[in-house]
């Protein structure tokens, strides 16, 4: 039988792969842990970055509507101008209408590519990172375009109305001041 000393490192060396073993079954789980977070972070990422451009989209189609109104009544008020000026068939209140048609129809294209992804961006359910990365750059790209459509036409409608109520105010003084 061996002595003391070598029945004590004996013991500690058994107590030592015991606890060398229970260390490893914890790392071992806590791996599986960390890859299980890991996976519920890129699922929770990869549900916001749809829903995102599920919303820009939404607003683009919004914007899209606003601008199109916008333009109507753009196209309404250059009419109006031209019958009140006498300048009905004028090539420059024709290129006027043109470039508002334009403006109109490029919202209506923003709108009809943003609808493909209005319903929590479905056609991206299975795409990768990346592809979600440039679809809402893209979305938001967009988003600022048709906003600007807007924003212009809605100045261009404002100085309108202001050339009309002078027109007015003009054909009116001169009726009166006879």
């Amino acid at each position: 039988m061996g002595s003391n000393p070598e029945i004590v490192t004996a013991v500690a060396a058994v107590v030592s792969a015991v606890g060398g073993a229970f260390a490893a079954w914890a790392a071992f789980r806590s791996a599986g842990s960390a890859r299980a977070s890991q996976r519920s972070a890129e699922d929770a990422e990869r549900r916001a970055s749809l829903r995102q451009i599920a919303v820009t989209s939404s607003e683009i189609v919004t914007e899209a509507k606003r601008v199109v109104s916008r333009a109507a009544e753009t196209k309404l008020s250059y009419n109006a101008l031209a019958a009140l000026s006498g300048s009905v068939g004028n090539s420059a209140i024709g290129a006027r209408l043109t470039e508002v048609d334009a403006k109109s129809q490029r919202a209506e294209a923003l709108s009809r590519h943003a609808k493909l992804f209005v319903d929590q961006a479905t056609p991206l359910t299975q795409s990768p990172t990346e592809e979600l990365d440039r679809v809402q750059f893209s979305e938001s790209a967009a988003l600022i375009e048709v906003r600007a459509l807007r924003e212009d036409l809605e100045l261009e409608l404002s100085g309108l109305h202001t050339q009309l109520g002078e027109r007015r105010e003009a054909m009116l003084r001169a009726k009166y001041a006879r």
